[in-house]
């Protein structure tokens, strides 16, 4: 009976543009942490037809503190896993590891600082308008995550899903035996 249900959702999450990830890095802790495995829904913001990938209607747009799966706008073979922190339009910019948006300071919880050190590639940051057709993305553990502070804005269209809940986390490391599910950082 548990390979029975097992098939069952696996049709239905591929009915309905679910994927399973694993996460690679630490750079959304204590979100996501290492070797966690969570699901992303493809079709959050854009419905697109299966074999083609083809646009085929609007289902939504990012909103700020949504957990999004991308294509790195560098690396293209590679996806990876941050939070939106900025929108189409909006001034960002980093002191001292505090995050302003449009000149007020942004409250974020999730936001992790574990080095007492300020360093100014990482924690200083002059105002940046996020593009038309873009968003600015932060990990988590803002000392560990290479994210839009240094590779720029990522485009909506790289957009892969957006993260809705985990089904397995991990104790230590990245589990083995997660065959198929991509590794993110």
């Amino acid at each position: 009976m548990p390979v029975v249900a097992a098939v069952f959702l696996l049709i239905l999450f591929n009915l309905f543009g679910i994927r399973s990830y694993v996460v690679a890095s630490g750079s959304m802790e204590n979100t996501l942490r290492q070797g966690d495995i969570f699901l992303a829904a493809e079709a959050a913001y854009t419905l697109r037809l299966p074999l083609t990938g083809e646009k085929v209607l609007a289902m939504g747009e990012p909103v700020y503190g949504d957990i999004i799966v991308f294509t790195h706008p560098r690396i293209r073979s590679d996806s990876y896993v941050k939070r939106v922190a900025g929108l189409p339009g909006d001034v960002l910019e980093m002191r001292d590891k505090q995050l302003y948006r449009n000149g007020i300071i942004v409250k974020e919880p999730y936001a992790l600082h574990s080095d007492r050190e300020i360093l100014a590639t990482r924690d200083t940051m002059p105002p940046l308008t996020v593009p038309a057709g873009a968003v600015f993305v932060l990990g988590d553990n803002r000392d560990f995550s290479e994210d839009s502070r240094f590779f720029g804005c990522v485009d909506v269209a790289d957009i892969q899903g957006r993260v809705f809940g985990v089904y397995w986390r991990a104790r230590t490391g990245v589990p083995s035996g997660a065959g198929g599910t991509p590794p993110l950082r």
